[in-house]
C-alpha cells in the first residue's frame, strides 16, 4: 500500500485494503441519494434487503425486473440485491472529487447498520448456508469435506458452520454475509452521523427519516422480510462455540458495543417434527433445482454469444 496515497479524499491506509478491493465493495455496497443527501452503506445480514426496499420506496424508483444472468436468487424480493438494476449510484460510480465531498459534507446524512454478531452469524448459516442457497454449494461442499467425519446427512449444523467462519476463513476478506462488520462499512475511513443497531431496526428507520426530511411508513419496524426470528438465534449457542464465535468477531464486538454474554437465554431448541424435516428437504431440493437452473441458463447464454 502506497505511503501517502488517498483513495476520495482519505488515507489509503485508513481503508484497511487495497484500492481496487474497496472500491469493488463500495461499488456493491453504497447508495448515494443526491435528492435527499445521504450516503448508505449496507452490512450483508444486518436488515439490507429492509432498507434498500425503503430506499426504493423513498426514492420512488421503478420496479426491478427479475434476471437470469447474474444474480441468483431463490426468492423474487431479493432481486432487490442485483446492484446493476438499483439506480442509484454508488460512491464509486461518482467523479472522486464529488464522492470524496459527500464523505465530508456537514449536510450529508451517512449511515449504516449493524447487528449483534452472535445473531448475525446464525442468520448467515439459517438463510445462506443450511439449505445452500445458489453459489454457496463450493463453501458447503468445502465444509463437508472439512468435517466429514462429524456430519450426518446432508444438512450442516450451525456449530461446524461457526467452527468453519472461525477456524478457517480470513474474516476481512470472506464471504461478506459473515465478514467483520466493521471492514465491510470502512469505519476507519468514513466518518458516519449514524450507526443503527438492527436490535432497534424501527428507532434506526426513525432517525433516517429525521434526518432526510422523507416521509415514515406507518409501522418501520415491522416491514422486514429477511431477518431471522430474533427469539431463537441465542438457542444454537453454548458456552464454547460463543467463546470461539467471539473471539473470531471481538473486533465488531468492541467496536460496535455488543455485549460478549448477550448469546445466553436461549431455550433448548425441540426437536424438528415430521412435517417440518419434510419442508427442510422439499426447500434443499427446490435449492438445487434453481442452482442447476441458472447453470443452464448461464451456459446456454454463453452458447448463444459465441
Amino acid at each position: 500500500m502506497e505511503s501517502g496515497a488517498k483513495l476520495l479524499g482519505i488515507p489509503l491506509s485508513q481503508w484497511g485494503a487495497d484500492e481496487a478491493t474497496v472500491r469493488a465493495r463500495l461499488a456493491q455496497s453504497s447508495f448515494v441519494s443526491e435528492r435527499h443527501r445521504y450516503l448508505y452503506v449496507e452490512v450483508p445480514k444486518a436488515a439490507c434487503t429492509s432498507i434498500k426496499r425503503l430506499i426504493h420506496r423513498v426514492e420512488g424508483l421503478p420496479p426491478i425486473p427479475v434476471s437470469f444472468d447474474r444474480l441468483p436468487e431463490t426468492r423474487l424480493y431479493m432481486f432487490i440485491h442485483d446492484r446493476q438494476r438499483f439506480p442509484l449510484p454508488s460512491l464509486a460510480n461518482l467523479p472522486p472529487e464529488h464522492a470524496g465531498a459527500i464523505l465530508q459534507a456537514n449536510d450529508w446524512f451517512r449511515f449504516t447498520f449493524v447487528r449483534n454478531p452472535y445473531s448475525r452469524l446464525v442468520s448467515a448459516w439459517k438463510n445462506k448456508l443450511y439449505f445452500v442457497e445458489p453459489g454457496l454449494e463450493n463453501t458447503y461442499n468445502e465444509i463437508r469435506k472439512i468435517f466429514a467425519a462429524e456430519l450426518e446427512g446432508r444438512y450442516i449444523g450451525f456449530d461446524l458452520f461457526a467452527r468453519y467462519v472461525a477456524e478457517y476463513q480470513d474474516l476481512g476478506r470472506c464471504n461478506p454475509h459473515y465478514r467483520l462488520q466493521k471492514r465491510l462499512i470502512f469505519a476507519d475511513a468514513i466518518p458516519y452521523d449514524y450507526i443503527g443497531r438492527v436490535e432497534n431496526f424501527g428507532e434506526g428507520i426513525m432517525e433516517f427519516h429525521r434526518r432526510t426530511g422523507t416521509a415514515a411508513e406507518a409501522d418501520p419496524g415491522g416491514n422486514s422480510r429477511n431477518r431471522s426470528d430474533p427469539a431463537d438465534w441465542r438457542s444454537h449457542y453454548t458456552e464454547q462455540l460463543a467463546e470461539l464465535v467471539y473471539q473470531a468477531y471481538a473486533e465488531d464486538f468492541e467496536y460496535f458495543g455488543y455485549d460478549k454474554d448477550s448469546w445466553r437465554g436461549g431455550e433448548p431448541l425441540p426437536p424438528k417434527t415430521a412435517s417440518e424435516r419434510y419442508l427442510e428437504d422439499q426447500i434443499f431440493e427446490r435449492n438445487r433445482l434453481i442452482s442447476q437452473m441458472y447453470q443452464w441458463i448461464n451456459a446456454r447464454s454463453k452458447q448463444g454469444a459465441n
